[in-house]
């Protein structure tokens, strides 16, 4: 047998314990020895000493002093046995099959501690009393925060990333219509007002009146349906050249 062993002087409960197994005094079970035989004295080198069974981890696998299935509901753990006081941690501590009995509950839990709570959870004695927390694994995330915009998470809560001036439309950033996503007058539904500059309704240009538009191209001072110039300067050539003959046709 595996043994594991410290000089003891007298076969008392209360003593230091073998090992690394802190005290076995203070093992919560009152059978520890006659009914699962964890530990026995024998003499080793002439001297008393006290001896863990080497199955002992089988019987105890958190090392929390107490036996699964009788002193243990748990042992995985080491705050969990018949011996553990009850303390505010989700938990059955005490194995009496009451969760964080004797603590006072608020009605959302609030496990990234960031003051906001997660609207969907149950009471717990470590929640809050204002909800809303849209991800309670992250502190940086609630109701309170501050909107990053356009980085994919909803900082604070409130269903919208990528819409900054509330106005319905989605930022061409992150893939929508919205041409301008920090003034609410500017979207693809806005009215366009003329010569202003600006191009309200996004289709790519600012709306011009009659007035504001440039003349056709070929025109002269504004009359578009006049001849193009070098038929008009021909036709002046023309005329200087006909002045210039005499009557029977010869040049002067």
């Amino acid at each position: 047998m595996n043994t594991s062993t410290r000089s003891l002087t007298t076969p008392d409960h209360q003593i230091e314990a073998v090992d690394e197994y802190i005290d076995l005094g203070s093992y919560c079970g009152s059978t520890w020895q006659t009914t699962y035989d964890i530990a026995s004295w024998a003499t080793v080198d002439g001297v008393r000493q006290l001896v863990l069974r080497s199955d002992w981890s089988a019987l105890d696998a958190d090392g929390d002093l107490a036996i699964v299935g009788v002193d243990d509901c748990d042992d995985n753990d080491p705050t969990v046995s018949t011996c553990a006081v009850e303390i505010c941690d989700g938990k059955d501590n005490d194995c009496n099959g009451t969760v964080d009995e004797g603590f006072p509950t608020a009605p959302y839990p609030d496990a990234d501690r960031d003051g906001y709570g997660d609207s969907a959870g149950l009471p717990d004695c470590s929640g809050v009393e204002v909800g809303g927390d849209c991800d309670d694994s992250r502190a940086e995330v609630s109701p309170g925060a501050t909107e990053v915009w356009y980085d994919g998470t909803d900082q604070n809560c409130d269903g919208n990333d990528g819409d900054q001036d509330g106005d319905g439309y989605l930022a061409k950033v992150v893939g929508g219509d919205d041409c301008d996503d920090v003034d609410a007058a500017i979207s693809p539904e806005a009215t366009e007002v003329q010569d202003d500059g600006i191009d309200q309704d996004c289709d790519g240009q600012d709306a011009q009146s009659e007035e504001a538009k440039p003349p056709a191209s070929g025109g002269i001072c504004g009359v578009t349906n006049a001849p193009p110039l070098p038929v008009l300067v021909g036709a002046a050539l023309a005329m200087v050249v006909r002045r210039r003959r005499d009557p029977k046709g010869r040049s002067a």
